[in-house]
């Protein structure tokens, strides 16, 4: 949890003890509820890197035709997606630690992301799956393929991706 959300935690699960007489060692510390809210704060991150990215190259382009929109989806509170010419890059949560990145040509129809040579052949998954795995001192660490994620670098893979996909 980032910033003093969970010193809020802290607080209110102390004060539901001096309230209740009943003391809860793992307060504060549940993982599924980590999971969750940890999920949703990589997406919101995520939305927000590929927001200015987009804004970026909008402007760079100049033109009002073939620009890049960003869309929320009802999902969650977090799911998005890029729109170009008919084309979908789609950023959801699959599951609490795991987040789904797929794109959709403008038949509807999910393409295979092309990857750097990570998955090649016939066999492809129409969707890449980023998964949450467990750091020390139960830090979240976001992976591809069991690879740690930087997210400049998965924003500028998706954006690239993105775009040559779109331009078609």
């Amino acid at each position: 949890m980032s910033g003093v959300e969970w010193i809020r935690e802290l607080v209110q699960a102390e004060q539901q003890m001096e309230e209740s007489g009943v003391v809860d060692i793992d307060s504060g510390m549940d993982p599924n509820h980590l999971l969750v809210h940890e999920t949703l704060r990589f997406l919101k991150e995520l939305k927000s890197e590929l927001l200015d990215s987009s804004s970026v190259f909008n402007q760079i382009r100049g033109a009002a035709l073939g620009g890049i929109k960003v869309y929320s989806i009802a999902r969650t509170d977090a799911d998005f997606m890029l729109f170009r010419n008919g084309t979908k890059l789609i950023f959801s949560a699959r599951a609490p630690g795991q987040i789904s990145i797929r794109i959709q040509s403008g038949t509807g129809a999910s393409q295979p992301l092309p990857t750097l040579g990570m998955r090649d052949g016939p066999d492809r998954d129409s969707e890449d799956l980023i998964q949450a795995q467990w750091g020390a001192f139960g830090e979240v660490v976001w992976t591809y393929q069991n690879l740690v994620v930087s997210t400049p670098y998965l924003v500028r893979y998706y954006m690239t991706r993105f775009i040559k996909e779109s331009s078609k």
